[in-house]
């Protein structure tokens, strides 16, 4: 698929024949199998309405069928009938990602991952759980061990292990710890192949980048082993400032601070958390801090907010990230579904200069400016999800060569294609192990430009 095929309105891949489907799931007598037309069209669903292009292009997508394996046997099963068949199988954990990672373009078989949700192990500073289990529960386990997860999205209610792992792997949590494409970060992930006689891989070290950020089109994974961090108690302060400069200079010095343990750094603009995430006590010339620290950090914050003029508000609001990354965009688009996003890298050595320059060029009607802190490559690194207002294809394609020509590296998430979306993908190992591990291409079809 390439981009050019985008533009039709609706996703153009060849549909699965529904004798083939039919074929396959003969052979899945015992499994729990869904045909029923309007659950298999929500479980074929994930947020990509957070991009307009997306909805047009995929709002028709769905699944011929929903396969709840209950353990790697039945998933071997699946993987197996339709490897005979031909029938294409879209891997799903809890469907939160934003590009369209888990709807089945080609239709065919949804994998629900749901029962292979249990917690399989924790011990000290690591822990492994079924790709199913979902984030939130690990997390809860962790900490009854004094332990917590690293690095974790805002939908850490509802995300799972394998989602997380195989769609993106950044978050909160990320300004201490990086991503998961950080040496150390994945310790070791379990995958099943795509095959006639489907196989088991543990992948460890280094390795465990064949498998990630590949939406399910490399292996299915099955199980996750993480690092850990010591639990620790967190303080949350929005803090407000006059300008946005103000905001970015606090925030980056923050996130430089070695000595002062952290969560979370975000920076929006206003008017959008007067606007959209705090209407009633942030006022909407106020551009705002979003801050998690260690409890034992407090004074050293302070000396920080006090040095950059800046001031604590009283909001209301906890835990505080579910109003940073991609959820400040939830909150947008809930006011307002004219409001949709860019992703966009801004490089060193000074990122605030560039996302300072992009504002000045735009007006806030048109764009937001929300800056995300985290570590990449052992240093401090600054991610745009800036908010924007949709109008036409035109202006959006013309908003993110303003944001590249001010510095910045957009990540289209306007796109379903894996290599469209950002440089993560990619490679001669990565695309050698997928041939290895799905030589029909069968997994996810159609979200690989070049997939064999």
């Amino acid at each position: 698929m390439t981009t050019d095929a985008m533009t039709t309105g609706q996703a153009q891949a060849p549909r699965v024949a529904k004798a083939a489907v039919e074929a396959a799931l003969a052979e899945l007598n015992g499994l729990v199998v869904d045909t029923e037309p309007l659950r298999v069209q929500r479980r074929s669903r994930d947020f990509h309405w957070f991009s307009p292009l997306l909805r047009e292009q995929l709002d028709h997508v769905t699944a011929d069928a929903i396969v709840s394996p209950a353990d790697e046997d039945e998933l071997k099963r699946v993987l197996a009938a339709c490897y005979a068949h031909d029938v294409p199988v879209t891997v799903r954990g809890a469907g939160t990602a934003t590009s369209g990672q888990a709807m089945p373009l080609q239709g065919g078989i949804v994998l629900d991952m749901g029962y292979l949700n249990r917690v399989l192990a924790i011990e000290p500073g690591w822990c492994r759980a079924g790709a199913g289990c979902v984030m939130g529960v690990l997390d809860h386990a962790l900490r009854e061990r004094g332990q917590a997860l690293r690095v974790h999205p805002t939908t850490v209610a509802s995300a799972t292990v394998g989602g997380f792992v195989a769609s993106g792997g950044a978050g909160v949590g990320s300004i201490t710890w990086g991503t998961s494409s950080e040496v150390g970060a994945i310790r070791a992930v379990r995958v099943v192949t795509m095959e006639a006689k489907p196989r088991t891989l543990e992948l460890r070290g280094s390795h465990v980048r064949l498998a990630l950020q590949s939406w399910g089109t490399a292996g299915v994974i099955t199980e996750v082993e993480l690092p850990t961090a010591p639990l620790t108690r967190w303080l949350e302060r929005v803090l407000g400032f006059a300008t946005l400069e103000a905001a970015l200079r606090f925030a980056d010095r923050l996130a430089h601070a070695d000595a002062i343990l952290k969560r979370l750094v975000s920076v929006v603009a206003a008017p959008a958390p007067g606007r959209f995430l705090f209407p009633h006590g942030v006022d909407e010339a106020t551009h705002v801090v979003l801050v998690m620290v260690a409890e034992t950090a407090g004074e050293a914050l302070t000396e920080l907010i006090t040095e950059h003029g800046g001031e604590a508000l009283s909001v209301a609001g906890s835990p505080l990230y579910d109003y940073a990354w991609q959820h400040t965009t939830l909150h947008a688009a809930k006011h307002d579904r004219g409001w949709t996003y860019l992703q966009v890298a801004y490089a060193a050595p000074d990122p605030v200069l560039e996302v300072l320059a992009t504002a000045a060029a735009l007006t806030p009607d048109e764009v937001i400016p929300h800056v995300e802190f985290l570590r990449m490559g052992g240093r401090v690194a600054c991610t745009g999800f800036p908010l924007v207002r949709f109008t036409t294809d035109l202006r959006l394609a013309e908003l993110m060569a303003a944001h590249e020509a001010a510095g910045g590296v957009v990540h289209n998430p306007h796109v379903f294609t894996l290599e469209d979306v950002g440089p993560g993908w990619g490679g001669k190992a990565k695309r050698a192990f997928k041939r290895e591990v799905d030589p029909k291409n069968l997994l996810n079809p159609g979200k690989l430009r070049n997939a064999v």
